[in-house]
């Protein structure tokens, strides 16, 4: 939603009307938030339709000026695993993880950079 919310969430329900839709969503983990946020209470992104640079996608919904919201249960288990293992805790801007970082785990080609370089260009 902002650099400083990155939740694991399910959709709960879908509003919508002419003007623009919402998403309810209950939030799974907290993995990015902060003070105070409450994981109990039910999550409301509204977004108009004609959002500038607003893209929907099989696999993302990004409103730039409000939410990304990225789909899939392999992302969401690479960072699950990363929490584990505290590469999520290790890239930190100003105390937080890296929002990039998170977004990352959603790619088909994740962990392709942790390769050595090549002499071959493509």
């Amino acid at each position: 939603m902002k650099p400083d919310h990155g939740l694991i969430v399910s959709l709960q329900r879908i509003e919508h009307e002419d003007q623009h839709f919402v998403l309810v969503l209950s939030v799974e983990q907290a993995v990015i938030a902060p003070e105070g946020f409450d994981p109990q209470i039910p999550i409301r992104l509204t977004c108009v339709w004609n959002q500038l640079y607003m893209s929907l996608c099989p696999d993302e919904i990004c409103a730039p000026y409000g939410f990304r919201l990225q789909f899939g249960a392999q992302g969401v288990q690479r960072i699950r695993d990363g929490l584990n293992t505290g590469l999520v805790d290790s890239v930190r801007i100003d105390g937080i993880p890296h929002p990039q970082l998170l977004s990352a785990c959603f790619r088909p080609n994740y962990g392709c950079a942790q390769s050595p370089p090549s002499d071959e260009a493509v």
